[in-house]
């Protein structure tokens, strides 16, 4: 997919912003509302290039130094609006992604994302005034929502346009939470971001956006700055093309490392196109209502032992093959859950409670943990599991520490260490059990040393 790029992206974004003038206001009044009508179809096309540094270290302070990466995302759908069933008028998007894939490189290491053939069906709908992508046919993992619901998702871009008619040379500044939406963070405490129509006929309208925001995203702060252009099609009342160029500072989160970076991105809705796979599917036949199990998020050890079921609040910093760390960010950083292999037992055995107890005292030993409760427990995903919590502190901060191990009939075992400042205890719940029991093992492809 190649998509064209406006000679405008060859200046920095603060020189387009000082070089910027408005036009003065003239003409008749141009309505920019997007209409969303049920039955409407399109394919949509969307790239992102992304070049910069990722910092894991405090700039100015001595640690790992900054790590160069780049990026590039390829992203193409066929669109069509529905109408929600028993919502008061909600209106939804069925998305069938033909294309989705990231490519990075951080330090000469190269990845890349996809997504899966099953979970090519997505709906996006609004919640909370943001879009929210799930799809009907199982969950997403965390890496295929990170690809596919980012910044200037057509469902919130058009959010920053305006209800009332505007003239040519009009500006206005769309409201902070339409641009956290558009921007994929989580809020604005400074918001100057302005959007002015610069033109208009009695087919397209364009308008400029330039300005810079602040705010927070997974918990750290952010500065955003952002110059770009949006194509309005006057006659079928959408959003048909947009080019931004951003330019984003954001420090170390407690999820995420920090970064500063430029990026590209390009949006095309063509109209009219082909969606012959919305078609074969039969749009009336797919399911809208939202399930427990496609509303959170599956991640599944690298080489298929085990899977466990996300809430989103959940983030994942780091994995591999024997060790995988969670952050539960809900509005700041709630808890962590280390998850590792344990040593795999004979069939029908598992790790003794008292072997377990004297292993989590030893890992804790320099915190002078004291023991609250222990006992097994009865999962509802057929595994055994023991539970031992510890109050400890750590750099006057008094922290609670819940530590589970889970073994199957075929003796496979699995540690789950969830550590958390105690007094956000009542906030935090039972979070921990609801993952705990979420947790599968899979298929048992190779015969795994037993311990004596």
């Amino acid at each position: 997919m190649q998509i064209s790029k406006g000679t405008w992206r060859i200046l920095p974004a603060a020189v387009v912003s000082f070089l910027y003038r408005p036009p003065a206001e003239s003409g008749e009044p141009v309505r920019l509302q997007p209409a969303v009508e049920p039955g409407t179809s399109a394919v949509v096309q969307f790239q992102m290039q992304v070049r910069g540094n990722i910092r894991t270290s405090p700039a100015g302070k001595e640690g790992t130094p900054a790590l160069k990466m780049s990026g590039e995302a390829q992203i193409e759908y066929e669109q069509q609006y529905v109408s929600v069933p028993d919502s008061n008028g909600q209106i939804a998007e069925l998305r069938y992604y033909r294309l989705a894939q990231l490519q990075t490189i951080v330090a000469d290491r190269r990845t890349a994302s996809t997504l899966r053939q099953p979970v090519r069906l997505v709906i996006a709908r609004e919640r909370a005034a943001r879009p929210f992508l799930y799809s009907p046919h199982g969950p997403l993992m965390p890496q295929e929502l990170e690809l596919i619901q980012g910044p200037y998702d057509p469902v919130a871009l058009r959010r920053l346009l305006p209800q009332e008619p505007k003239t040519v040379g009009a500006r206005w500044q769309p409201q902070s939470d339409a641009v956290a939406a558009a921007l994929a963070i989580d809020s604005i405490e400074k918001n100057n971001l302005y959007a002015t129509l610069l033109d208009a006929d009695e087919k397209t309208a364009l308008v400029y956006l330039g300005g810079s925001v602040e705010g927070t995203a997974q918990g750290a702060s952010t500065i955003v700055r952002i110059v770009g252009e949006l194509t309005f099609d006057r006659r079928s009342s959408s959003i048909v093309a947009a080019s931004i160029k951003q330019r984003e500072e954001r420090e170390i989160g407690v999820a995420a490392p920090g970064f500063e970076v430029d990026a590209q991105f390009e949006l095309r809705r063509l109209q009219g196109a082909e969606t012959a796979q919305l078609s074969k599917l039969g749009p009336e036949a797919v399911p809208l209502k939202l399930s427990p199990e496609a509303e959170k998020l599956l991640y599944v050890q690298p080489q298929g032992t085990w899977r466990i079921s996300l809430p989103r609040t959940w983030r994942v910093p780091y994995a591999d093959q024997d060790s995988v760390v969670l952050k539960l960010v809900d509005g700041d950083l709630l808890a962590q859950c280390n998850i590792v292999t344990g040593p795999a037992a004979l069939p029908g055995n598992h790790m003794k409670p008292d072997e377990f107890k004297k292993y989590v005292l030893e890992a804790l030993a320099r915190h002078s943990p004291k023991l609250l409760a222990e006992g097994e427990l009865t999962g509802s995903n057929g595994l055994w599991i023991y539970r031992l919590e510890l109050a400890s502190t750590a750099s006057s901060v008094p922290v609670l520490w819940r530590y589970y191990l889970l073994a199957d009939p075929k003796g496979r075992q699995l540690i789950l260490v969830f550590g958390l400042d105690a007094r956000v205890a009542d906030r935090f719940g039972q979070r921990d059990l609801d993952l705990v029991n979420s947790i599968q093992f899979g298929p048992q492809r190779t015969a795994a040393k037993p311990q004596e």
